[in-house]
């Protein structure tokens, strides 16, 4: 038997614990014995110590009070040394300064550390070092010591008796006498050992030979029958272990199924893996995942049927191209088994309508009977989104009429549903999210966030062809009467049709937003300002000619106002084009409202004055570091816990917002400057604060383009000594897909030392959700305006539920922003939403909340 079989053996086992029991049995024995002693010992030699100390100066005192010499002294000293000479004793006599000022030295050894310690304290010492015990006895001025130590006060520490017993020896002796016990008894630790082993073997082995003739009987699942519910078994823990056997054996014949149907479920089912193409194409995923499932088993077509709008829509996946036939007959198929059997509630005035898609378009059904194929099916129904379909798969007439594989095909078909179900709610999640992202719910026309985007992208191609574009804003005079007065279902009437309006009189190429409550913007493609005035003039006279009826005898009427710049005549960048569009649409309500106002060159004169002011407030707190990090918390909304703090930039003595200088910072080039001083101030801050949060810190866009920039940042996180991992860099939406390759190269290396990543304003791009499995998100943050809508309206509200649905199943945390109130945290709460942050939390504050 080799090493391996040995340490294997149950006999070798037992053999080696109950000889390693009856081991430790003796070395306890052993241990407590040598404690035992030890503790007596310890005691003993304090108790004599003591005792002979006290013994000592009691004779000393006896003597000293007849009076004596120094030969006197000497003939003491010489009698106490022979009295120990032939014990573990030692007793030295040690005298104080006074002592041997009047009456001379004396021999004796050098002072220990406890004889110059009880010289100090006047306190007795007891210690054991290396088995020697030591006790040190201070002899302390009697009143009548006085009469002959008269230089002494009482009390005072006149010499020290020390005494010491060495027990080494003894220990020695035990030591060697206990060791010998022990090596005495291990043959009889052996012979005990074998014994208890050969006794257990002899029952184990018996029961093994009953245990082995009854599986030998075993062949097939049948056979498992034959098993016998009760054996002779000598031992209570033995027949619960048959018992197990037999239960088991039991469960095998009623679960066991043939191992090539086995093997064939699980090929299929690895088929079934949710990827990420779900998003970009579920129909491309489909005819890949039937041809996956084809390298396992024969199915010839996968069809679905889901309810969409006013239509049964169907989706077919023939593996190979079908003939007309093929497709005519499997179209009756379903008719005739699927369709006509569902509920009237369901089918209603629903077209059905079928799309045909192939897998294999180079491959075709060759002399094959249209009739050939079985169909089977699932159902799927879902609440979020609504949705609800069928799922089926057209097989073989011989596979299906096979009880087994059929089970297995129809476990796979309920895999299949979900697959197929996961597919329509993403893509449906996905083209509901898309349209939201880019319109405004209430209007249809696009919203702010894409009014920016679209914005940038026509004056880059104005400025690339060298032709004019104008912006008008508009706002309505008197709606904040109308809303209040009759109401916000009044209200939003009124803020349609003047979409209404404005969709029908800008042209085609003209793009129209809606960009607040009561505001909306229409840039107007090639059009000079003198073009834009005669627009705007047109939408002026149609949307203050409106009749709005809010009961039977009364109509309102909206009054509006227009402020119009122009590119290149008014200004070359869009953030300067809005400002004087926004400029002469206050004035334009300065001067008496529903008027239309365009920019004069005391206007342009004014606006340039205004920036040149906000450009020297940037550059005097850059130069002198007056830019300083204020916090706001971001709270757990589970739990109600502080998760993080972002940080948000004040510069100068007035702690100014970014939103008042970062215009000017941009245009100088020295926002990615400030950014750095900000990191560095927040971590510093941080540091000293002893935060262990994580920290929310804006990255400008201009920043990935900064060569030195990461370097920086790797830098300064590292010099703080603020933990990395609990750094979260967030990018704006609309600049990271803009940037996506930079945003994704600048990340790697961030991730590499443990640095995480959010995009903000999440929602805000018309480019969707394309960059999320382009780039490593942590966290989203959701658009501010979305958080807000959702309390009252139910589009909003639907969108963040599509962002959180995909976020979940990204792994991606998300943050809702703008919470302003209990009822908006409660609502993002149900919704799922993980983190929120807004003023109902806190406002920024110069210190991080904690």
């Amino acid at each position: 038997m080799d090493h391996k079989k040995i340490k294997r053996s149950l006999k070798f086992r037992i053999s080696f614990v109950t000889g390693i029991i009856f081991f430790l049995a003796l070395l306890l024995t052993y241990i407590v014995l040598y404690t035992a002693f030890h503790t007596s010992a310890k005691y003993v030699a304090n108790r004599t110590a003591e005792g002979i100390s006290n013994q000592v100066f009691s004779s000393m005192y006896q003597v000293m009070r007849k009076g004596w010499n120094r030969s006197d002294v000497m003939e003491f000293l010489r009698a106490m040394e022979v009295s120990y000479s032939d014990t573990p004793l030692d007793v030295n006599i040690f005298r104080g300064e006074k002592v041997k000022a009047l009456f001379g030295s004396i021999p004796e050894p050098e002072k220990s550390d406890e004889v110059v310690e009880a010289f100090k304290t006047k306190k007795k010492i007891f210690i054991e070092k290396d088995k020697v015990y030591k006790a040190v006895f201070p002899i302390l001025a009697r009143k009548e010591c006085l009469k002959c130590h008269t230089n002494a006060k009482g009390g005072e520490v006149l010499g020290v008796i020390e005494t010491r017993i060495d027990l080494s020896p003894i220990y020695d002796k035990l030591n060697k006498v206990l060791f010998l016990s022990l090596i005495f008894l291990l043959p009889l630790n052996g012979l005990l050992s074998f014994w208890a082993s050969k006794h257990i073997i002899e029952v184990v082995k018996s029961f093994a030979k009953n245990l082995e003739n009854n599986i030998n009987r075993i062949r097939n699942l049948e056979d498992l029958k034959k098993i016998s519910r009760e054996m002779d078994v000598p031992y209570e823990e033995l027949k619960h272990l048959y018992q197990s056997l037999y239960k088991l054996s039991e469960k095998v014949r009623q679960i066991a199924i043939d191992k090539d149907i086995l093997e064939l479920e699980s090929r299929l089912l690895e088929k079934f893996i949710i990827t990420s193409q779900l998003v970009n194409d579920w129909k491309e995923y489909i005819k890949a995942l039937v041809n996956d499932i084809n390298e396992v088993v024969n199915v010839d077509v996968v069809f679905s049927i889901f309810i969409e709008n006013s239509f049964l829509d169907t989706e077919v996946f023939w593996l190979k191209e079908p003939t007309e036939d093929q497709k005519k007959v499997f179209e009756q198929s379903l008719e005739k088994e699927i369709i006509s059997r569902l509920p009237i509630s369901v089918v209603g005035n629903r077209t059905l309508v079928i799309n045909h898609n192939v897998v294999r378009k180079n491959e075709r059904f060759n002399n094959v009977s249209p009739d050939r194929f079985k169909i089977r099916t699932k159902t799927l129904l879902l609440d979020k989104p609504q949705l609800g379909g069928i799922v089926g798969i057209g097989i073989e007439s011989e596979l299906a009429e096979d009880p087994y594989k059929r089970a297995v095909l129809d476990s796979v078909l309920a895999t299949l549903v979900n697959v197929i179900g996961s597919a329509k709610a993403i893509s449906s999640y996905v083209n509901e999210i898309e349209f939201y992202a880019m319109r405004d719910p209430l209007t249809f026309l696009y919203n702010q966030r894409t009014f920016w985007e679209l914005l940038n992208y026509e004056l880059e191609r104005a400025n690339r062809f060298e032709r004019s574009l104008s912006l008008l804003l508009l706002d309505l005079d008197n709606f904040k009467v109308i809303n209040d007065t009759y109401g916000h279902a009044v209200g939003d009437r009124v803020l349609r049709e003047v979409a209404r309006i404005i969709s029908e009189k800008k042209r085609k190429a003209d793009v129209a937003a809606r960009y607040g409550g009561d505001e909306f913007a229409v840039i107007v493609i090639g059009a000079n300002s003198n073009q834009a005035l005669n627009l705007a003039r047109r939408l002026k006279d149609a949307i203050e000619s409106l009749s709005i009826p809010v009961s039977e005898s009364e109509t309102v009427s909206p009054r509006v106002s227009i402020g119009i710049a122009s590119y290149p005549e008014h200004a070359l960048t869009s953030r300067d084009l809005f400002i004087i569009a926004d400029s002469m649409l206050r004035k334009a309500k300065e001067e008496g409202r529903s008027k239309i106002r365009v920019p004069t060159i005391e206007d342009l004169q004014m606006s340039r004055v205004e920036l040149t002011k906000k450009s020297m407030l940037v550059l005097d707190a850059l130069n002198k570091r007056l830019i300083k990090p204020f916090f706001q918390p971001i709270v757990e909304l589970k739990s109600g816990e502080l998760f993080a703090n972002e940080v948000l930039m004040r510069i100068g003595k007035e702690n100014i917002p970014a939103s008042e200088f970062i215009e000017a910072a941009e245009n100088l080039g020295v926002i990615v400057r400030m950014d750095l001083i900000l990191y560095e101030e927040t971590l510093k801050k941080l540091v000293e604060e002893q935060y262990d949060k994580y920290v929310f810190m804006n990255l400008s866009s201009r920043a990935l383009t900064s060569e030195d920039f990461l370097k920086n940042i790797l830098r300064i996180v590292e010099n703080s000594g603020f933990d990395p991992a609990k750094i979260v860099f967030e990018l704006t939406e609309r600049e990271s897909v803009k940037n996506i390759d930079l945003v994704k190269r600048f990340l790697e290396e961030l991730k590499e030392v443990g640095i995480k990543f959010a995009i903000d304003d999440f929602g805000s791009g018309y480019s969707s959700f394309h960059y999320l499995k382009k780039i490593p998100v942590d966290f989203v943050k959701i658009e501010g305006e979305f958080v807000k809508g959702a309390l009252t309206d139910w589009r909003d509200k639907t969108f963040i539920e599509s962002i959180v649905t995909l976020a979940k199943g990204m792994h991606i945390r998300t943050v809702a922003e703008f919470i302003e109130n209990e009822e908006i945290k409660e609502i993002m709460k149900e919704i799922g939403v993980d983190y929120g942050q807004g003023y109902y939390f806190g406002k920024p504050s110069p210190k991080p909340w904690v």
